[in-house]
């Protein structure tokens, strides 16, 4: 089918005709809007939860006569510590199965690491208590990534 542009170039349009099976075959299955909205919904939470961690621990320890040294040091830690993390925390969500049960269970021990936080100030419940929030964070962000692309397929990226 040839069609009229304004500066009298012609252009040809090509159609493909497909059985509707394999067309839905070569496409894959749309995720749910149910499925984008919770996933949407995970991931603002949890990136809310986690930027806030740092600025939030600072001020909660600093208001427990923490010297600013102190506080830098256990940052710098975990900080350190969820850097090393990223290359073992992939490797571990390739071999999980259940990538929402892993978001599950990290959400819960990020929580309980800010409660740990706020009920034992002291140096090494904390430092522990931020390394595993630290680590948990940076696993977490990963497993976002394997869930959205287990929705929408590597093809719907671009």
């Amino acid at each position: 089918m040839l069609t009229e542009l304004p500066n009298e170039r012609r252009v040809e349009r090509l159609v493909i005709a497909a059985d509707s099976t394999e067309a839905a075959e070569a496409v894959g299955p749309s995720p749910s809007d149910a499925s984008l909205r919770g996933l949407d919904g995970v991931n603002l939470l949890l990136a809310g939860a986690l930027s806030g961690f740092g600025p939030y621990v600072a001020a909660c320890l600093a208001g427990q006569d923490w010297t600013q040294q102190t506080i830098g040091i256990v940052l710098t830690a975990a900080g350190l510590a969820g850097l090393l993390s990223q290359l073992p925390g992939g490797a571990l969500l390739d071999v999980i199965r259940s990538k929402r049960a892993a978001v599950a269970l990290d959400a819960g021990m990020v929580a309980t690491s800010a409660l740990i936080i706020v009920v034992w100030t002291i140096f090494p419940l904390v430092l522990a208590a931020l390394v595993l929030q630290v680590i948990t964070g940076s696993f977490l962000g990963l497993a976002i990534v394997a869930i959205s692309l287990g929705l929408v397929g590597s093809r719907a990226r671009s």
